[in-house]
């Protein structure tokens, strides 16, 4: 009778002790994710938003079992010539918390500079709803973008999905299990596709025995999933978007810090080869010493932004719109940037200033078929006086196109004449 007792008591030791491990490493994890996303986006209700494009708080875009679901937009103020590309965004959290406000930036600059209706998703988190509800909001969103397409002026095969951490898994499903039923929910527009046409992934999570194995963000797939690895298996395999993988999956950006504790590099690696190899396109990029959710961070975010930026330039082949803002306001390039395409205005004034960094000296040359364009450098000054070509400064340049609507190509190479190497 004693050593039943005593069982019993340790095995109620035991229990209390797994629980009590799981909810701290939950309150871990919460602590670091919100200690970054508070520095970053500290109030919701008041991004700071480009004058050419208006915001909307908690525009409803569903309804699931009668909870309105939200999401807030970032309009531009323009109407394009032709149907804009849109951009849903799906923070991160470890499925369990967390708000749109991580993607607002992003949200903003996208929209002012190229046109994008951008959405940034309120999805249901873990702790209201387990899987798939979290998947099927993503979904439902995407609808609704699309039900949405005439009166934004939307192009419906021009959607992309993007997010960071739990947000990247749940864009990595939305590119990997397009029409699956029970993925889509009933939470409205189901006359619409949810189907995406790109993607971006900041360190998500596509491998989740990956985690398993490493005993990374046990708690928070615990409770996102509904139970246990050797519970449910099946689930941690089916929300593993690396094993869905397959050649029409659309094509993929990811970005990872090398130094992620939290979601291994190693996943975006699998992703990308794994994609590549069945014949679709994927592009990574890799950043020395840097953690998990680094993307949230200056200088990080405008490093990571710039990257995004050049993948959906080149999918979509996009150009910046042509507001005030834009015409006025430098653009920065980075030094790998090889070029960029500027379309003149029609009244022969300037080009807006272009600037640039880098540790050498500029030669600049003016390419196209009707190129008839001059270059005019002015060098910045340091503060100490020094020539700014000496000293690393910025460089600004402005350009004066002769010809109505000439299409040009700005070429920076450095003192050797060779381009900028790529990364």
């Amino acid at each position: 009778m004693k050593n039943r007792k005593t069982a019993i008591i340790l095995l109620v030791s035991f229990v209390l002790t797994t629980s009590t491990t799981l909810a701290q490493k939950i309150k871990q994890d919460a602590a670091f994710l919100e200690s970054v996303r508070t520095e970053v986006h500290p109030d919701r209700e008041k991004p700071e938003v480009p004058d050419n494009v208006t915001f909307k708080l908690n525009v409803i875009y569903g309804n699931a079992d009668g909870r309105d679901l939200t999401a807030d937009l970032f309009t531009p103020l323009m109407t394009p010539e032709k149907p804009r590309p849109a951009i849903v965004f799906l923070h991160g959290g470890s499925w369990m918390f967390g708000d749109p406000s991580q993607f607002h930036y992003h949200a903003g600059y996208l929209a002012s500079r190229y046109g994008f209706f951008a959405m940034s998703v309120d999805y249901r988190l873990s702790g209201e709803a387990q899987f798939p509800a979290a998947l099927q909001d993503a979904k439902c969103a995407v609808r609704w973008v699309r039900s949405k397409a005439k009166e934004y002026n939307i192009d419906p095969e021009r959607i992309v999905i993007a997010g960071g951490s739990a947000g990247g898994h749940l864009s990595s499903m939305m590119l990997t299990t397009a029409g699956i039923p029970e993925y889509e929910g009933n939470s409205g527009h189901s006359e619409y596709s949810s189907h995406v046409n790109l993607g971006v992934l900041f360190n998500g999570e596509f491998d989740m025995w990956d985690l398993v194995e490493k005993g990374s963000l046990i708690g928070a797939m615990e409770q996102f999933m509904g139970g246990k690895p050797d519970q449910i298996p099946g689930v941690y395999s089916d929300l593993s978007s690396v094993y869905r993988i397959h050649q029409y999956v659309p094509p993929v950006l990811l970005l990872h810090g090398m130094v992620d504790n939290c979601v291994s590099h190693d996943q975006s690696i699998a992703f990308y080869n794994r994609l590549n190899a069945v014949g679709g396109h994927a592009e990574i990029a890799l950043y020395n010493d840097k953690p998990h959710a680094w993307f949230n961070r200056e200088p990080d975010r405008t490093i990571t932004v710039e990257r995004m930026e050049r993948f959906l330039v080149e999918q979509l082949h996009l150009s910046p719109v042509a507001t005030e803002q834009t015409e006025h306001e430098p653009m920065k390039l980075s030094s790998w940037d090889r070029g960029i395409s500027i379309s003149s205005r029609t009244d022969n004034t300037s080009f807006a200033h272009f600037w640039f960094y880098e540790w050498h000296l500029f030669d600049a040359v003016l390419e196209g078929e009707h190129t008839h364009g001059s270059s005019d450098w002015e060098w910045m000054v340091s503060p100490d006086g020094e020539e700014a070509a000496m000293t690393s400064e910025w460089l600004s340049m402005t350009m004066n196109a002769a010809d109505d609507g000439a299409d040009v190509l700005l070429k920076i190479t450095n003192a050797s004449g060779h381009d900028w190497p790529e990364i």
